[in-house]
């Protein structure tokens, strides 16, 4: 490639990013209810792709031909480690089911879905595909093995548009399913589709050991993906534990935690497993362990960095199939097998998940899932992504029927990104609008707690009154109890199975003393509120140090990190040693705490008072 070509495929590229950033930003500020910053970069990168053609730049579009390899290697990972590390641990673990029966049994049944319903398709042999190189039309027909493999890669979501749209300040647990399925599908979507590549080759027979053997080879390799995510996950909290050296510059840190996660990723595809479900893996684990052995500015660049990379490579991924589309224009085209494919993949899509939650309900499993949350899920995810595109080039050359199969993925990633993805919103807007509206006056007025049960579907059961004027009622009864009446009174801790309780003991006696650094449970607490605090808050802390005078004290965080104000007559590290002793009991933290202050607190507090360290 010579320089000048490099050099105008770069200005290509920025421009896109550009166009992404600037037309997503203009988007949510007017809240436009139909068009997202995918679906119009796509457009962007097919009109610049279409200008290179009719031009005669053909060596353009060669060169920024979509590489699956590039893809997968460079691109991918940034965007699924960004995920893991940056989740939110606690609505996704606790709607751990829904996402698993979502993003693991619905992605299988929608596969088999797909898979039926091309299959009768292909029975009425109206198939024919156009050679873009010879103009000529022939009729053509996919076997089973060739259906398998087409429909494991067109079970793959996108949930971008639908997470941009989604606050998880206001519906956490919808965004947790969304997000939640969206990267465990990605994951059993590519486990399920080199599993059927290993039974696809063109002298492979579709036989009654078929089904069991791709499950087999299914478990295998979920097992150790798995297996090299949460190895590397360890040692890289084993590494920043006890090499001390490495965790003084943020810079170092941030690429050392990076660094292993792509290692996990690379070992894992090259023993030929997931490198995905590994990255995930390692991900999640490393901001749960890791993330605690990090210097202060350390954890706050890793979260910041990774979410920027992440931003910068999905723009891009977007912008790239538009610039790529082009370049496969002399492929073989059937527009029957797309049109087929687009109503398959929709109508199986909503089988797939209301189908099979509505199907669990009526054997009294509780889903707690209301059916618009189903309807918008299931919308959300009839877009197909980049993964699917990016698999489908890793089909063998000796694969007869790949140049149809390679053009159908593409032409339904383009369709559903652009036309689904852009009305995504107004969908939101029609199941949710009137709930939006509710809360937002609830929270005009006040009520902020009576907004977020309208929002998520719950019910009122106390006023907000109760809420204000009694906001300790609950810690102080629970503190009170001594730990075996806390066991056996809570029903949060009924429905829990001795197996989690076990995991859970386990995690906190052994597994966080022996991979974080000086491990204190109640410390690491406020590090991680703090760190939550500079980060969701920065603006207003900035402004708040911007304008601290003399004599004036807008912030009571301020005044004890700088010294000024003492917390009842101690530093701030010294109440939390004495709040928090490793051998207090709950009735005495109470009773030190009581000591103190009131046993009831007003939550009507001034905002100088929000920033008060919370004492036990």
């Amino acid at each position: 490639m010579s320089s000048s070509l490099f050099s105008a495929g770069a200005v290509i590229i920025m421009s896109v990013l550009l166009f992404y950033m600037f037309i997503g930003s203009v988007l949510e500020k007017y809240h436009c209810k139909v068009g997202h910053e995918a679906s119009l970069v796509i457009l962007f990168g097919m009109m610049l792709s279409f200008i290179a053609y009719a031009s005669g730049h053909h060596e353009i579009n060669h060169s920024l031909a979509f590489d699956e390899n590039f893809f997968f290697y460079f691109c991918l990972p940034p965007i699924v480690f960004a995920s893991g590390y940056n989740m939110k641990r606690k609505k996704f673990f606790e709607n751990f089911a829904n996402i698993l029966i979502f993003g693991l049994f619905g992605t299988i049944v929608q596969f088999t879905i797909f898979s039926i319903f091309t299959y009768i398709v292909m029975q009425f042999d109206i198939m024919w595909k156009y050679n873009g190189q010879t103009g000529q039309y022939e009729q053509f027909e996919l076997s089973i093995m060739e259906i398998l493999l087409m429909c494991s890669l067109l079970c793959c979501t996108d949930v971008v548009a639908a997470i941009s749209i989604i606050k998880y300040e206001e519906q956490p647990k919808l965004f947790s399913l969304v997000f939640g399925e969206g990267i465990t599908n990605d994951a059993v979507c590519i486990i399920l589709f080199n599993t059927v590549m290993e039974f696809a080759g063109p002298d492979s027979e579709f036989t009654e050991t078929t089904p069991l053997l791709i499950l087999y080879s299914f478990l295998r390799l979920s097992f150790w993906s798995i297996f090299f995510g949460i190895a590397l996950a360890f040692l890289s909290a084993i590494v920043t534990k006890f090499f001390r050296f490495l965790t003084v510059k943020p810079v170092v840190e941030c690429t050392l935690i990076f660094c292993f996660g792509y290692l996990s990723y690379c070992i894992a595809e090259l023993f030929h497993f997931s490198g995905i479900i590994s990255l995930l893996a390692s991900g999640i684990l490393m901001s749960k362990y890791s993330w605690y052995n990090l210097s202060p500015q350390a954890k706050q660049v890793t979260s910041l960095a990774f979410n920027v990379i992440g931003y910068a490579i999905e723009a891009f991924v977007f912008g790239y199939l538009g610039l790529t589309f082009f370049s496969y224009i002399q492929f073989e085209w059937s527009w029957q097998l797309f049109f087929a494919e687009v109503i398959i993949v929709i109508l199986g899509r909503f089988m797939g998940t209301i189908g099979i939650i509505k199907t669990l309900e009526l054997c009294r499993y509780k889903s707690g899932i209301r059916f618009k949350d189903l309807v918008f899920i299931s919308y959300a995810g009839t877009i197909r992504g980049a993964v699917a595109f990016g698999l489908v080039l890793r089909i063998d050359k000796s694969v007869t029927n790949k140049s149809v199969i390679v053009t159908t993925a593409l032409g339904l990633v383009v369709f559903t990104t652009i036309f689904l993805g852009s009305t995504v919103a107004t969908v939101q807007q029609f199941l949710f609008g009137k709930e939006q509206e509710a809360a937002a006056a609830l929270k005009k007025a006040g009520f902020e707690h009576e907004a977020k049960n309208v929002l998520e579907g719950e019910d009122i059961n106390h006023s907000h009154h109760e809420i204000v004027e009694h906001p300790n009622f609950d810690d102080i009864a629970l503190a009170l109890k001594s730990p075996g009446e806390q066991n056996q009174n809570d029903p949060a801790r009924k429905k829990k199975g001795r197996c989690v309780e076990w995991v859970k003991k386990f995690d906190a006696e052994k597994l966080k003393p022996f991979l974080i650094y000086k491990y204190d449970r109640d410390q690491h607490k406020m590090a991680k509120k703090l760190n939550d605090l500079l980060m969701n808050k920065g603006e207003q802390l900035e402004e708040i140090f911007a304008k601290e005078g003399e004599g004036q004290r807008k912030s009571q965080l301020y005044d004890v990190l700088t010294g000024k104000l003492k917390v009842d007559g101690q530093d701030f590290s010294s109440q939390l040693a004495a709040n928090h002793s490793d051998n207090a009991t709950p009735r005495d933290r109470l009773r030190s705490s009581n000591s103190k202050r009131p046993l009831i607190e007003d939550r009507r507090v001034s905002s100088n008072n929000l920033l008060t360290p919370k004492k036990h």
